[in-house]
Protein backbone atom coordinates (compact mmCIF):
# COMPACT_ATOMS: atom_id res chain seq x y z
CA UNK A 1 0.00 0.00 0.00
CA UNK A 2 1.21 3.45 -0.82
CA UNK A 3 2.44 5.69 2.29
CA UNK A 4 -0.71 8.19 1.55
CA UNK A 5 -2.71 5.98 0.02
CA UNK A 6 -6.53 5.82 2.28
CA UNK A 7 -6.81 3.30 5.13
CA UNK A 8 -9.57 4.44 7.02
CA UNK A 9 -12.96 4.58 5.25
CA UNK A 10 -15.19 7.53 6.94
CA UNK A 11 -19.15 7.50 6.97
CA UNK A 12 -20.43 10.32 8.13
CA UNK A 13 -17.22 13.17 6.93
CA UNK A 14 -19.92 15.92 6.65
CA UNK A 15 -21.38 15.90 10.22
CA UNK A 16 -20.39 16.93 13.74
CA UNK A 17 -18.44 14.74 15.05
CA UNK A 18 -17.10 13.26 11.12
CA UNK A 19 -15.57 16.66 10.45
CA UNK A 20 -13.73 17.01 13.47
CA UNK A 21 -12.00 13.57 12.83
CA UNK A 22 -10.75 14.51 9.35
CA UNK A 23 -9.67 17.77 10.82
CA UNK A 24 -7.54 15.74 13.51
CA UNK A 25 -6.70 13.13 11.52
CA UNK A 26 -4.80 15.48 8.92
CA UNK A 27 -1.78 15.31 10.83
CA UNK A 28 -2.02 11.38 11.91
CA UNK A 29 0.56 9.31 10.19
CA UNK A 30 -1.35 6.28 10.79
CA UNK A 31 -4.56 7.54 9.49
CA UNK A 32 -5.39 8.27 6.30
CA UNK A 33 -9.37 9.30 5.07
CA UNK A 34 -11.28 8.34 2.63
CA UNK A 35 -14.85 9.69 2.99
CA UNK A 36 -18.11 8.51 1.41
CA UNK A 37 -20.79 10.83 1.72
CA UNK A 38 -23.39 12.72 -0.95
CA UNK A 39 -20.67 15.89 -0.63
CA UNK A 40 -17.49 16.52 -0.32
CA UNK A 41 -15.95 17.68 3.06
CA UNK A 42 -14.47 20.25 4.20
CA UNK A 43 -11.80 20.36 4.51
CA UNK A 44 -11.49 18.77 1.18
CA UNK A 45 -10.20 14.74 1.87
CA UNK A 46 -10.27 11.68 -0.59
CA UNK A 47 -14.36 11.18 -1.72
CA UNK A 48 -16.25 8.92 -3.00
CA UNK A 49 -19.82 10.28 -3.85
CA UNK A 50 -21.68 7.55 -2.18
CA UNK A 51 -25.47 7.49 -1.98
CA UNK A 52 -27.51 4.72 0.40
CA UNK A 53 -28.78 3.43 -2.97
CA UNK A 54 -25.00 2.50 -4.10
CA UNK A 55 -24.66 0.82 -1.12
CA UNK A 56 -28.03 -0.94 -1.10
CA UNK A 57 -27.47 -2.35 -4.63
CA UNK A 58 -24.00 -3.23 -4.24
CA UNK A 59 -22.05 -1.21 -6.70
CA UNK A 60 -20.12 0.31 -3.53
CA UNK A 61 -17.32 -1.40 -3.03
CA UNK A 62 -14.67 -0.91 -0.13
CA UNK A 63 -10.99 -0.51 -2.06
CA UNK A 64 -8.45 -3.08 -0.98
CA UNK A 65 -6.23 -0.39 1.20
CA UNK A 66 -8.64 -0.10 3.64
CA UNK A 67 -8.23 -1.64 6.92
CA UNK A 68 -10.70 0.40 8.68
CA UNK A 69 -13.93 2.07 9.19
CA UNK A 70 -14.99 5.09 10.86
CA UNK A 71 -18.68 5.68 11.59
CA UNK A 72 -19.61 8.84 12.30
CA UNK A 73 -23.75 8.40 10.96
CA UNK A 74 -26.35 10.43 12.84
CA UNK A 75 -29.83 11.97 12.53
CA UNK A 76 -32.42 12.98 14.83
CA UNK A 77 -36.06 11.83 14.39
CA UNK A 78 -37.07 15.51 13.34
CA UNK A 79 -34.87 15.38 10.84
CA UNK A 80 -34.82 12.51 9.04
CA UNK A 81 -38.41 13.36 9.04
CA UNK A 82 -39.88 9.75 10.46
CA UNK A 83 -38.76 7.06 12.57
CA UNK A 84 -38.39 4.72 9.58
CA UNK A 85 -36.07 7.29 8.04
CA UNK A 86 -34.11 7.69 11.17
CA UNK A 87 -33.56 3.75 11.60
CA UNK A 88 -32.41 3.90 7.83
CA UNK A 89 -30.09 6.39 8.47
CA UNK A 90 -28.65 5.26 12.20
CA UNK A 91 -29.32 1.83 11.48
CA UNK A 92 -29.66 0.49 7.99
CA UNK A 93 -26.39 2.25 6.62
CA UNK A 94 -24.11 1.44 8.89
CA UNK A 95 -25.36 -2.06 8.86
CA UNK A 96 -25.04 -2.25 5.63
CA UNK A 97 -21.27 -1.00 5.39
CA UNK A 98 -20.90 -3.38 7.93
CA UNK A 99 -21.34 -6.15 5.75
CA UNK A 100 -19.58 -5.02 2.80
CA UNK A 101 -16.43 -4.33 5.45
CA UNK A 102 -16.25 -7.63 6.80
CA UNK A 103 -16.20 -9.27 3.47
CA UNK A 104 -13.55 -7.08 2.43
CA UNK A 105 -11.56 -8.10 5.20
CA UNK A 106 -11.23 -4.92 7.45
CA UNK A 107 -10.13 -5.41 10.36
CA UNK A 108 -11.37 -2.16 12.46
CA UNK A 109 -14.42 -0.63 12.81
CA UNK A 110 -15.41 2.67 15.53
CA UNK A 111 -18.55 4.01 15.67
CA UNK A 112 -20.66 6.83 17.18
CA UNK A 113 -23.68 5.20 19.51
CA UNK A 114 -25.41 7.40 22.55
CA UNK A 115 -25.22 7.62 25.80
CA UNK A 116 -27.65 4.74 27.01
CA UNK A 117 -28.41 2.70 24.15
CA UNK A 118 -30.04 -0.57 24.94
CA UNK A 119 -31.59 -2.69 21.98
CA UNK A 120 -34.32 -3.33 24.47
CA UNK A 121 -35.04 0.12 25.63
CA UNK A 122 -38.66 1.88 25.58
CA UNK A 123 -37.17 4.71 23.74
CA UNK A 124 -36.88 4.34 20.28
CA UNK A 125 -33.51 6.34 19.82
CA UNK A 126 -32.04 4.33 22.36
CA UNK A 127 -33.27 0.80 20.83
CA UNK A 128 -32.09 1.62 17.82
CA UNK A 129 -28.54 2.48 18.90
CA UNK A 130 -28.89 -0.55 20.83
CA UNK A 131 -29.63 -2.78 17.51
CA UNK A 132 -27.25 -0.99 15.82
CA UNK A 133 -24.64 -2.39 18.23
CA UNK A 134 -25.71 -5.84 18.61
CA UNK A 135 -25.51 -5.82 14.96
CA UNK A 136 -21.96 -4.68 14.33
CA UNK A 137 -20.99 -7.06 17.02
CA UNK A 138 -22.12 -9.92 15.13
CA UNK A 139 -20.05 -9.39 12.39
CA UNK A 140 -17.04 -10.18 14.60
CA UNK A 141 -14.56 -7.41 13.54
CA UNK A 142 -11.25 -8.05 14.83
CA UNK A 143 -11.69 -4.95 16.48
CA UNK A 144 -15.25 -2.92 17.05
CA UNK A 145 -14.94 0.03 19.01
CA UNK A 146 -18.70 1.41 20.38
CA UNK A 147 -18.41 5.48 21.54
CA UNK A 148 -21.21 6.50 24.00
CA UNK A 149 -21.39 10.05 24.30
CA UNK A 150 -23.72 12.19 25.67
CA UNK A 151 -25.31 15.07 24.04
CA UNK A 152 -22.87 16.58 21.34
CA UNK A 153 -21.56 20.04 21.47
CA UNK A 154 -20.21 21.95 18.26
CA UNK A 155 -21.15 23.99 15.64
CA UNK A 156 -23.52 22.63 13.03
CA UNK A 157 -25.51 23.76 10.33
CA UNK A 158 -28.58 23.52 11.70
CA UNK A 159 -30.17 25.17 15.15
CA UNK A 160 -30.87 22.72 17.89
CA UNK A 161 -32.35 25.15 20.89
CA UNK A 162 -31.45 21.66 23.35
CA UNK A 163 -28.05 21.72 22.40
CA UNK A 164 -27.77 25.27 23.35
CA UNK A 165 -29.47 25.41 26.65
CA UNK A 166 -27.22 22.23 27.39
CA UNK A 167 -24.11 23.93 26.15
CA UNK A 168 -24.78 26.42 29.16
CA UNK A 169 -26.21 24.39 31.11
CA UNK A 170 -23.07 22.04 30.94
CA UNK A 171 -20.93 25.57 31.92
CA UNK A 172 -22.31 26.13 34.90
CA UNK A 173 -23.57 23.21 36.49
CA UNK A 174 -21.25 20.75 38.52
CA UNK A 175 -21.42 17.18 36.88
CA UNK A 176 -18.42 15.74 38.23
CA UNK A 177 -19.73 17.57 42.14
CA UNK A 178 -23.18 14.94 41.46
CA UNK A 179 -21.32 12.08 40.13
CA UNK A 180 -22.85 12.74 36.81
CA UNK A 181 -20.22 12.85 34.60
CA UNK A 182 -21.37 10.80 32.08
CA UNK A 183 -24.31 12.83 31.40
CA UNK A 184 -22.10 16.05 30.51
CA UNK A 185 -22.19 17.32 27.52
CA UNK A 186 -19.64 16.77 25.16
CA UNK A 187 -17.72 18.68 22.40
CA UNK A 188 -17.58 16.60 19.31
CA UNK A 189 -13.98 17.30 18.84
CA UNK A 190 -13.68 15.39 22.07
CA UNK A 191 -15.25 12.66 20.54
CA UNK A 192 -13.59 12.76 17.18
CA UNK A 193 -9.88 12.84 18.95
CA UNK A 194 -10.94 10.09 20.91
CA UNK A 195 -11.93 7.67 18.15
CA UNK A 196 -8.78 9.09 15.88
CA UNK A 197 -6.42 8.27 19.65
CA UNK A 198 -8.41 4.70 19.79
CA UNK A 199 -7.34 3.70 16.02
CA UNK A 200 -3.78 5.01 15.90
CA UNK A 201 -3.67 2.75 19.10
CA UNK A 202 -5.09 -0.17 17.57
CA UNK A 203 -2.43 0.58 14.39
CA UNK A 204 0.21 0.55 16.42
CA UNK A 205 -0.46 -2.92 18.53
CA UNK A 206 -0.99 -4.38 14.92
CA UNK A 207 -3.50 -7.11 17.23
CA UNK A 208 -5.75 -9.86 15.26
CA UNK A 209 -7.71 -10.88 18.23
CA UNK A 210 -11.51 -10.22 18.17
CA UNK A 211 -12.34 -7.21 20.39
CA UNK A 212 -15.32 -5.31 21.59
CA UNK A 213 -14.73 -2.62 23.56
CA UNK A 214 -17.32 0.02 24.79
CA UNK A 215 -16.46 3.85 25.61
CA UNK A 216 -18.56 5.44 27.86
CA UNK A 217 -18.70 9.30 27.79
CA UNK A 218 -16.95 9.99 30.58
CA UNK A 219 -14.07 7.45 28.94
CA UNK A 220 -14.45 9.44 25.82
CA UNK A 221 -13.88 12.64 27.82
CA UNK A 222 -10.86 11.42 29.43
CA UNK A 223 -9.02 10.14 26.44
CA UNK A 224 -10.51 12.70 23.80
CA UNK A 225 -8.98 15.82 25.85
Amino acid sequence: MAKDEPNTLVLGGTGLVGTEFLKLSSSSTLVKPLVWARTEPKPPFPFQQITWGDVQSGKASIPKSIHSIVCCLGTTIRKAGSQDAFREIDFGYPVAVGKVAKNAGVKNYLVVSALGSDKDSLVFYNRVKGELEKELVSFRFPFLGVFRPSLLLGDRNEFRPGEKVAEVVSSIFPFGLFGLQRYQPIPAKNVARAMLNTLENRLRQNENSITVEYFESERIQEIGK
